[in-house]
């Protein structure tokens, strides 16, 4: 925005200007959709109640599934996994911002399946990632679905 004064009988006044864009309230990002990588062995889950048609599960050491978004601002991010006999009840969460790690969240996907789940509110500059990690041969950890939700 430019103001131009281009008279000398009057004055020009440029107090202020509000720029306004439209962005979301929240993003949801499921599994296998745009956003998602992985690494390791994640398999199609028979587990209850997915975020849309499925969910994944991994029962190996460092496998990992990551929901990345171009995000930035201040989100609450939740998680969503599916209930499962053999979930872990400690599955580490990473959350980042951009390539920085600003928080580790140990999750219990043997409660609350089938839901969104609060990790936190964080103030992304970058984009925001979030990161499940697998660390068990002996219980299946569960990657589904990441909401972005704005906090204004």
């Amino acid at each position: 925005v430019v103001i131009v004064s281009e008279s000398t009988e009057c004055s020009t006044c440029a107090d202020a200007v509000e720029f306004e864009y439209n962005v979301p309230d929240k993003q949801v990002i499921d599994d296998g959709e745009p956003g998602t990588s992985s690494e390791g062995s994640w398999l199609v889950s028979g587990g209850t109640n997915p975020y849309g048609g499925q969910s994944l599960w991994s029962k190996e050491p460092g496998a990992t599934y990551t929901y990345e978004s171009m995000t930035a601002g201040n989100y609450q991010v939740s998680l969503w996994w599916t209930g499962y006999a053999s979930r872990c009840g400690n599955v580490p969460v990473e959350i980042y911002d951009g390539d920085t790690l600003i928080d580790v969240v140990q999750v219990n996907q043997q409660q609350a399946g089938g839901q969104w789940n609060v990790l936190g509110t964080y103030n992304f500059t970058d984009h925001a990632r979030v990161v499940i990690v697998s660390e068990s041969t002996e219980c299946s950890t569960c990657a589904d679905a990441v909401e972005y939700f704005l906090v204004r």
